[in-house]
């Protein structure tokens, strides 16, 4: 009711409300490879259908830096603090 009405119904003391709601979807993804490759599109990238990749208002890529020295460096950092 909430996604697809935008309303919620709430029923105490038999009494019942239906309230208007903006409801929000946050939603992570990773590759279906070990990285992002830019040849390629975000749905063949992440395994998803253009249709249901559409029903998002904000799409917001977040790369890692993939260098072998950045990466001994963050896992001496992690290894290290712990």
């Amino acid at each position: 009711e909430v996604m697809e009405q935008q309303t919620i119904s709430i029923t105490k003391s038999q009494n019942k409300f239906s309230l208007k709601t903006k409801p929000s979807i946050i939603a992570i993804g990773n590759p279906k490879k070990e990285k992002y490759d830019n040849l390629f599109s975000l749905e063949e990238n992440i395994d998803l259908s253009s249709e249901f990749v559409s029903r998002f208002d904000i799409i917001n890529i977040v790369k890692d830096k993939y260098t072998v020295q950045h990466n001994r460096q963050m896992a001496n950092k992690i290894v290290s603090s712990h």
